[in-house]
């Protein structure tokens, strides 16, 4: 089973994102309201900074690769 991008992220090290200049950014609009009251006091515990984002018009930018969807 493949681990979760946050564990990943939490083995290179605190300040791992910031010293590549990079962010971790988070798609959460399909997260229904429930989901998102468990799933957000969980993700402030993540050691590194997480963007969260709440619409599909925000990631319109961002690359899919073909087969894929955003979500």
């Amino acid at each position: 089973m493949a681990r979760p991008a946050n564990h990943k992220l939490a083995d290179q090290g605190a300040g791992f994102l910031e010293k590549h200049h990079a962010v971790y950014v988070m798609d959460i609009h399909a997260m229904p309201f429930v989901a998102r009251l468990f799933a957000l006091p969980t993700m402030r515990k993540y050691p590194q900074r997480i963007v969260l984002v709440d619409s599909a018009e925000t990631l319109a930018w961002v690359p899919v690769q073909p087969g894929r969807s955003r979500c």
